[in-house]
């Protein structure tokens, strides 16, 4: 075998070995990440104390009395939700992580515990997002003949405008919106692969109406909840009737959604709009 060649076989057996992991990284999210955030453990020093952190997340999270927690730390977080020209940005915030979170389905009065994350902002002390842990026994893959989409570029071709919130004033919280998905998606949160919202300033470009020739939105943008939801089969996919029309099929299942992004008002954390994810 000619150097060259055997350099360029071996070359691409590393590359095989190196992409594996990512590979098997891709069908759930690390220990350190939800939805477009990641964080690591930093030497810098809180800006305030780990008790008012937990008393800021059992807010967010709808809960009275005492908070109980199963962890709780000062992490470096790394956003990669595009914000114009921004494709990444870097902050700090106290993560703190509170199990047997009840939701509940106004439908039928079903109730879950959910362990739920809270991300509580460094600066203004504002709620960056809450995530359900990753559930691994439920977890669903994505269908093998549908292609991963980015929710964010979905979200823009349904005419989701979505930028920071423009306060920390919140309305709604964590346990209501939870509890709203469930009532109307009725998937419970404790069967979803995992559950990532937070507060979001949103215009929506539809419904619209049209006045003098021009389409007109009638929804007024302002403090909406974005919740994206991962490794979850949240539709099944009707094959249309032409074979050449129709993805390739997995073992001969029915294709089917995954992913959701589902937007709920902050006034009574009513379903809004939803898009589907492959």
């Amino acid at each position: 075998m000619k150097p060259q060649i055997h350099r360029n076989l071996w070359l691409l057996l590393v590359l095989i070995l190196l992409t594996l992991p990512l590979a098997v990284l891709a069908a759930e999210p690390a220990n350190n990440s939800a939805g477009p955030l990641s964080w690591q453990g930093t030497s810098v020093p809180p800006t305030f104390s780990a008790d008012e952190a937990v008393k800021k997340a059992g807010q967010y999270l709808g809960l009275s009395g005492a908070v109980k927690t199963s962890d709780r730390q000062f992490v470096q977080v790394t956003d990669l939700t595009p914000y114009g020209n921004v494709r990444k940005t870097v902050f700090y915030a106290w993560l703190v992580t509170v199990p047997g979170v009840t939701v509940s389905n106004a439908n039928t009065q079903d109730t879950a515990a959910l362990t739920v994350s809270v991300l509580v902002d460094a600066n203004d002390k504002g709620l960056d997002g809450a995530f359900t842990a990753v559930n691994r026994d439920k977890w669903v893959d994505r269908y093998a003949g549908y292609k991963a989409r980015d929710p964010f570029q979905v979200m823009a071709d349904d005419g989701w405008s979505v930028d920071k919130p423009q306060s920390t004033s919140l309305n709604a919280n964590v346990t209501q919106v939870l509890s709203a998905f469930w009532s109307t998606l009725g998937i419970s949160p404790a069967d979803a692969g995992q559950l990532f919202l937070r507060p979001r300033y949103v215009a929506l470009a539809l419904p619209a109406e049209r006045v003098g020739g021009k389409l007109v939105p009638l929804r007024t943008p302002g403090t909406y909840w974005t919740l994206q939801v991962s490794g979850t089969k949240v539709l099944d996919v009707v094959p249309p009737p032409s074979a050449e029309a129709c993805p390739a099929r997995s073992g001969g299942d029915t294709p089917y959604m995954s992913g959701l992004m589902a937007l709920f008002d902050d006034y009574g954390a009513r379903s809004v709009r939803g898009v589907y994810l492959p």
